[in-house]
């Protein structure tokens, strides 16, 4: 009934795949059931304003109508179930379509960044839109919070990267006093800016009023500074000990350095621990530097996304659109270099032999390493 490159709009680039699909339906319906256009309208509408965000709870219609078209002919009703569910998975129509309505509703012109969104797709839901939902979404439109322009991030940046150093001298102030090397309050407030811009980055449109991006971005930054928090106070832990109560029963805690009494030989030594392993992270950093300099590109964009976590948002899109069910697994979420390395090549078209070859010839040392050999064999 439907071709099978409009179900997969994101990988195929198919142009406006939305109307697309509804010239397939219907052809189909009029030719084999007729009496089915009225339900197929009401269908076709609801999945336009569930796309559109105008009708959010419609998942429990659109299945419904999916199983009862599936007891009058299972092609209908396999094929209504496969566009309810490619709606939520893929790319194009969780997050492209509305974007790109949004924009040609406010501009009067498309957008080349969703070039599949065409003539087609915004005369249909046009179309199938009322008066009021169509003021509704221009509404919308006036106040999208784009962050291609670079120039509006920036001015958001600069305006709350003052609290955000409130904010660091505040709550971890005490990680300044432990090791000023480490935890400088300079440092600490460019590591929370920068995972704010990250996070900014990666949501790329806010549907709301710029002016109250502050209150997400101080709430971003609120969540990175946690983290420090704990990642600091972790390191700083021995194994579980057991406090024995007056009443006989034992008590489990966690044993700080603190609660130590160390002698001063234990205290360099854990000084020493902390020093050699900030040498190991330096000296990696200076190799994968080399690396990256001799690498080609599809090599280096392996490597900073394995060894540098890089946020790849192609590969993401890429991996989302094709391994939906993958994608939400922990060990994808996480990012695990071991989950999503053969992932990231497939996408780039890195061959294993390729890798494995640049790295035996730029880190010979690596051959003995038995996890090395086991991944790259």
């Amino acid at each position: 009934m439907i071709r099978p490159s409009l179900l997969r709009p994101t990988a195929l680039g198919t142009p406006d795949p939305f109307a697309s699909i509804c010239i397939d339906v219907e052809a189909w319906i009029k030719l084999n059931r007729p009496d089915y256009m009225d339900t197929w309208s009401s269908f076709k509408n609801t999945l336009l304003r569930r796309i559109l965000r105008l009708k959010k709870k419609s998942g429990a219609y659109l299945r419904g109508r999916a199983l009862a078209a599936r007891e009058q002919s299972d092609v209908l009703g396999s094929t209504l179930m496969s566009l309810y569910e490619m709606t939520d998975s893929s790319v194009y129509y969780t997050s492209d379509y509305w974007r790109a309505f949004t924009y040609w509703l406010d501009k009067g012109k498309f957008n080349p960044r969703w070039p599949q969104f065409g003539r087609c797709d915004a005369g249909l839901a046009c179309d199938l839109l009322d008066s009021g939902e169509l003021e509704t979404m221009r509404q919308q439109a006036s106040r999208i919070w784009d962050m291609v322009d670079e120039g509006a991030l920036s001015r958001l940046i600069v305006k709350v990267r003052p609290k955000i150093a409130h904010m660091c001298r505040t709550r971890i102030w005490f990680l300044s006093s432990y090791d000023p090397a480490l935890y400088s309050q300079e440092d600490l407030t460019q590591d929370v800016t920068c995972a704010v811009i990250n996070a900014l980055r990666k949501c790329e449109i806010f549907r709301d009023d710029p002016e109250k991006m502050v209150g997400w971005v101080i709430k971003s930054a609120d969540n990175m500074i946690h983290n420090i928090r704990t990642k600091a106070l972790a390191g700083k832990r021995t194994p579980v000990i057991f406090d024995d109560l007056d009443d006989g029963r034992s008590c489990e805690r966690e044993k700080h350095l603190s609660d130590c009494d160390m002698n001063l030989d234990d205290l360099l030594r854990v000084e020493m621990g902390d020093l050699d392993r900030e040498i190991r992270e330096v000296e990696n950093e200076v190799c994968l530097e080399q690396l990256l300099e001799k690498a080609d590109p599809k090599i280096a964009s392996y490597l900073r996304t394995i060894c540098r976590s890089e946020y790849n948002s192609d590969f993401w899109k890429w991996f989302c659109c094709n391994e939906p069910v993958l994608a939400q697994r922990k060990a994808y979420i996480d990012e695990h270099p071991e989950a999503i390395g053969p992932y990231i090549q497939r996408h780039i078209g890195l061959p294993t032999w390729k890798l494995a070859g640049f790295l035996h010839q730029h880190l010979p040392h690596l051959k003995g390493d038995a996890e090395y050999e086991r991944l790259y064999a």
